[in-house]
């Protein structure tokens, strides 16, 4: 059964990535910052580690951009009976920015998306058959807002808020709030002053 779900998930990301491809548009931005997410309790350990996200703008055409991203969570690992239990998150994501100013210096957009997660959840000890790992992937929709500034090229900071609803969650896996800061290097820029 997993491995037709994630079969099912590999398709569908190798589906996004050819249509990207083929969309008039083109590649404008690499972002990367980190990112906070709001914590839950994933088989006894929180997740409420803080982590980094890296990404892209492509540009298809005023007010729409395309936003893939990979976010990565620090592990966490807590006391768990005779020994620890870890649990990590990390997933990936495809946003659509729709742009309400597009101004030489600042940049306001509203965004929507869907992503997937993965999680685990590891013991480490000596009854690991009792204490079995666990691991989950599971669907979610992006729903928020951000913003960039320039700073001098081709440089920018931006800041991000997000909803992750996950509506085909397990019991142990909840709906986030993620806010995230870091820098945008524009790479048109770079490409024209070469």
């Amino acid at each position: 059964m997993k491995t037709k779900k994630n079969l099912r998930i590999l398709t569908l990301t190798g589906l996004l990535t050819l249509a990207l491809q083929t969309v008039s548009g083109q590649f404008t931005h690499l972002t990367g910052g980190m990112v906070f997410g709001t914590p839950f309790d994933y088989h006894h350990v929180n997740t409420g580690n803080p982590g980094i996200q890296l990404g892209g703008i492509y540009e298809l055409n005023l007010p729409f951009h395309l936003a893939p991203v990979f976010t990565w969570m620090l592990p966490n690992t807590e006391p768990f009976f005779n020994d620890t239990r870890t649990t990590s998150l990390w997933g990936l994501g495809l946003d659509a920015h729709y742009v309400f100013n597009s101004l030489e210096r600042f940049e306001f957009y509203g965004l929507g998306g869907m992503n997937i997660s993965f999680l685990r959840s590891n013991y480490k000890g000596p009854e690991p058959d009792y204490y079995p790992d666990y691991h989950e992937n599971v669907l979610g929709i992006n729903l928020g807002a951000g913003t960039y500034v320039q700073l001098k090229d081709p440089l920018h900071i931006f800041a991000e808020a997000k909803y992750v609803f996950r509506p085909f969650k397990s019991s142990e896996i909840k709906n986030q709030f993620f806010i995230t800061a870091g820098i945008m290097l524009n790479v048109q820029w770079l490409t024209k002053n070469e």
